[in-house]
């Protein structure tokens, strides 16, 4: 298994420290570089080109979710991900608009955090299973479009269930016997359909609209 290089950018001392020492034991994960702010945290990128950035969302010059737009646009194969305290739903989505790939909360533990980012890697999109399902059952029982103005497929309700149970797309597509690059193209269907930016507002439109029960 290849080693995921990653860039840390936090503007406090302890918590990069304690993600140096929750990584010590994770092989396949190594840290390249540190970042007190979001410029240094660019420049980082730039000499590294880690597979992953780590952000906080506060960072003393330019926010976490500005950097994370001038990563996404200037390196379009570094995987931005969100690592804050913020349990905060208007957060969730902005990252995910400005192109995060991963929206996690620092309780996250060590190998939580390698099973996320290898998953993200492998190009998933993943938002804090605890978290996610506290802004679905948060949205569930407010005005949502009506499921009469939703047509889905069979199948693309079969995706959406196993969505709403937090499986992968790989772990769908063994699920349904199909292949990945076939429940990616259900995927991207359910997010149109949907009016959706990304898997887990998906699932909470889902259960709004009364797609699922």
């Amino acid at each position: 298994m290849s080693t995921i290089r990653i860039v840390v950018a936090d503007d406090h001392a302890m918590v990069r420290e304690g993600l140096r020492t929750m990584l010590t034991h994770q092989e396949t994960l190594q840290i390249v570089a540190e970042a007190e702010t979001g410029e240094q945290a660019i420049a980082a990128v730039e000499t590294h080109r880690p597979d992953v950035v780590l952000l906080d969302i506060r960072l003393p010059d330019i926010s976490g979710l500005d950097v994370c737009r001038r990563l996404h646009e200037r390196f379009p194969d570094v995987h931005p991900v969100m690592l804050t305290v913020y349990e905060d739903e208007h957060y969730v989505f902005e990252a995910l608009r400005a192109g995060a790939r991963g929206y996690l909360l620092k309780r996250v533990t060590d190998d939580e955090l390698a099973r996320v980012l290898r998953s993200i890697c492998a190009g998933e999109v993943i938002v804090d299973a605890a978290l996610a399902g506290q802004m679905a059952l948060r949205n569930a029982h407010a005005t949502g479009p009506s499921h009469n103005s939703v047509r889905l497929t069979a199948r693309e309700r079969e995706v959406l269930a196993a969505m709403a149970e937090g499986l992968s797309n790989s772990q769908i597509a063994g699920h349904l016997h199909v292949s990945e690059e076939t429940v990616k193209t259900h995927v991207k269907s359910l997010l149109r359909k949907l009016g959706a930016l990304d898997r887990t507002q998906a699932v909470s439109l889902a259960l709004r609209s009364g797609l699922l029960h």
